[in-house]
């Protein structure tokens, strides 16, 4: 089911998302340090999903420790209120400030 998601066009609010972040991001564009696509958000080597959130690097999940709950750092400069593009925001942030992370290992 994700991965028909995952390659499904974005609909009204991902396309929202998408601006949103364009103007959020736009000094990281510019830099050249994050790509803006379609669907996904490409920030050195990884990759967000815009519609899912999902955060991979050459394919595979990658799991980040963010902030949730009270202990999530508000961020007043979204345009609007909403779950996904917070979430995005802060995983950019996050991978911005603390560089790459190992890849998920599988269990078994």
């Amino acid at each position: 089911m994700l991965n028909r998601l995952y390659d499904q066009p974005l609909g009204r609010t991902g396309r929202l998302r998408r601006a949103a972040l364009r103007r959020v991001l736009a000094t990281h564009i510019a830099s050249g340090r994050v790509e803006l696509g379609d669907r996904r958000l490409r920030l050195d080597g990884y990759d967000i999903h815009l519609a899912t959130g999902r955060v991979t690097r050459e394919g595979e999940p990658v799991d980040l420790a963010l902030p949730t709950g009270r202990r999530a750092v508000p961020l007043p400069f979204l345009p609007y209120d909403e779950v996904l593009l917070e979430r995005v925001v802060h995983t950019v942030s996050h991978l911005l400030s603390n560089g790459p992370v190992p890849h998920r290992v599988g269990s078994g």
